[in-house]
């Protein structure tokens, strides 16, 4: 599912978007927008290892 940071805040219930941030980084330690950077930045490595170690051995 993809959704804008600016949306999900609906999306997972809450009323207001700072509501929302405050608690997410509550829980996570870091705001909505910082965690889907880091995920994304994380999936593009594991993607590219995983396609450079199996993909390459053929």
């Amino acid at each position: 599912m993809s959704c804008p940071v600016s949306s999900l805040f609906k999306e997972c219930g809450f009323v207001s978007q700072s509501v929302f941030y405050v608690a997410f980084h509550k829980v996570v330690g870091t705001s909505p927008l910082q965690f889907l950077f880091k995920h994304r930045q994380n999936t593009e490595k594991d993607l590219k290892s995983f396609y450079d170690n199996n993909i390459l051995s053929f």
